[in-house]
C-alpha cells in the first residue's frame, strides 16, 4: 500500500525505482574516491576470502568471536576493495538463502544494517548506505519471492 502511494505521488512505480536507480548512480559517482577509509571492526563481516556456503559461516564465525564496542580495533581499508566485498557479500547472502541457509542470510544482513553504524567512513557513508541497502533490497527481494512462491 505505502508503495502505492509513494508511487502516484513520483507519477508510477517505475519513475521511483528509476530515480532510486539515478540517485545510487549520482552517490557513486559524487562520493567514491581511490583513497582509504578507517573501518572498526564491523569490517570482520566483509574480511573474509571464502566463499559460498563456507563463506557465510566463516563470516558468521569470526562475527561471534570478535568484540564489538568502542574499544574494536580499526583497520585502513582502499574504498574499490571494501565496495568489492561488499557485492561480494551480496552474492554471498544470495547465494546462502538460495541454498536454504536462510537463518545465516538473514543473520549476516543485520550485521550488514549494522555497519551503517560506523560513521568513522566519512564522505565514504553515502557510498555504504547505498551498498548496505542495495544488500538489504536483495534480500527483500528474496524473502517476497519466497512467500509468493508460498502463495501459489
Amino acid at each position: 500500500v505505502r508503495a502505492r502511494a509513494g508511487a502516484s505521488a513520483w507519477g508510477g512505480e517505475d519513475n521511483v525505482i528509476d530515480g532510486w536507480i539515478a540517485k545510487k548512480k549520482d552517490v557513486h559517482a559524487r562520493h567514491s574516491g581511490r583513497g582509504t577509509i578507517q573501518v572498526s571492526m564491523a569490517f570482520e563481516i566483509i574480511s573474509t576470502k571464502a566463499k559460498g556456503a563456507a563463506g557465510v559461516e566463516a563470516r558468521l564465525v569470526e562475527l561471534e568471536n570478535t568484540t564489538a564496542g568502542q574499544n574494536a580495533e580499526t583497520h585502513r581499508i582502499s574504498q574499490q576493495e571494501y565496495v568489492t566485498r561488499l557485492h561480494r557479500l551480496n552474492e554471498d547472502i544470495a547465494n546462502a538463502w538460495l541454498n536454504e541457509d536462510r537463518v545465516n542470510a538473514l543473520k549476516l544482513c543485520v550485521k550488514v544494517a549494522k555497519l551503517l553504524g560506523d560513521t568513522n567512513t566519512g564522505k565514504f557513508y553515502p557510498v555504504l548506505f547505498v551498498l548496505v541497502t542495495e544488500i538489504i533490497e536483495t534480500v527483500g527481494r528474496l524473502v517476497y519471492d519466497r512467500i509468493l512462491r508460498k502463495a501459489e
